[in-house]
């Protein structure tokens, strides 16, 4: 915006000064050294407080006769060489090519005196203040509201932020306390307890009351680890059928019948193997998720 408001107060000066009152769109662009597709008429048009935005087709009309007898040509048409093509442009132009001062509205007014010009300049600069204050109204808009709400939504979002990795953290303590104050004991007196359970009938089946034994007081002391996170009918009922699986083992190794026709306490051990398996996982770790869930 600044650079067509300096092209602006170039035109406005050409337009005052001009020996001819009557400027081209074309010409104002050659003499500038502006590029072909700079929009000067556009820009002459939107200031029509300082424009004439065309000529009388009279005043066209007395100003085309004059260039053919080789009068007031402007440069660009002076620069066509070609005589029959200088003629062509000049019968060419229209009263839409054409502008002037709207303070030179005849075709022989005279240059514009320069209080004219420089109250047009001093327009102009006002337009570039206006230009100026719009852009340093959006900048302190910009500081002033939306910088300081986005770091306020900065701000949320990282108090936001901070809330979910502490409570993700809290998240985690607690798993790892509940890993390590019951799960983990239940883990290693159940895993504990159905290795002694086997080890016990086995060591009957060979015979090696000692190793029962050992096994025996292996289960027992697992059975004491993860008796707590019972519930008394879990902890009656599984103690019960523990005593009687005891009972079993010490059977098998006091009868020698027993051991040759393993056939029927062996599925008697797989009977209780299975009722351990089944009833103190889920006591242990079926229910308690679920409440933890």
């Amino acid at each position: 915006m600044n650079n067509q408001l300096d092209i602006l107060c170039s035109i406005w000066i050409l337009a005052c000064n001009d020996e001819n009152p009557q400027i081209t769109y074309q010409g104002i662009r050659s003499r500038l050294g502006l590029a072909k597709d700079f929009d000067v008429k556009a820009l002459v048009y939107s200031r029509g407080e300082l424009f004439r935005k065309q000529t009388p087709q009279s005043q066209l009309n007395k100003w085309q006769d004059e260039m053919r007898q080789g009068r007031h040509l402007p440069t660009w048409i002076r620069e066509i060489q070609d005589a029959n093509s200088r003629t062509e442009k000049i019968n060419s132009l229209t009263p839409t090519d054409v502008f002037r001062s709207q303070f030179r509205a005849e075709a022989n007014s005279s240059r514009s005196d320069i209080e004219i010009i420089n109250w047009g300049l001093q327009h102009i600069d006002r337009l570039r203040k206006a230009e100026l204050e719009t852009k340093q109204e959006r900048t302190r808009f910009f500081t002033s509201i939306i910088i300081p709400i986005f770091s306020t939504i900065v701000a949320i979002v990282a108090v936001i932020s901070s809330f979910y990795v502490q409570y993700s953290n809290n998240q985690n303590q607690t798993f790892l306390k509940h890993y390590e104050v019951e799960l983990k004991p239940k883990q290693n007196g159940y895993t504990n307890f159905m290795k002694a359970i086997s080890q016990s009938y086995f060591s009957a089946q060979a015979n090696n009351s000692e190793q029962m034994t050992q096994s025996l007081d292996n289960a027992e002391s697992s059975f004491y680890i993860f008796e707590p996170f019972l519930s008394a009918y879990d902890r009656d009922r599984i103690w019960g059928q523990y005593q009687q699986f005891s009972g079993l083992c010490y059977s098998v190794v006091l009868s020698d019948s027993l051991r040759k026709d393993s056939k029927k306490s062996f599925d008697t051990f797989l009977w209780y193997k299975t009722f351990f398996r089944t009833n103190l996982y889920d006591a242990l770790f079926v229910v308690q998720n679920q409440k933890i869930k």
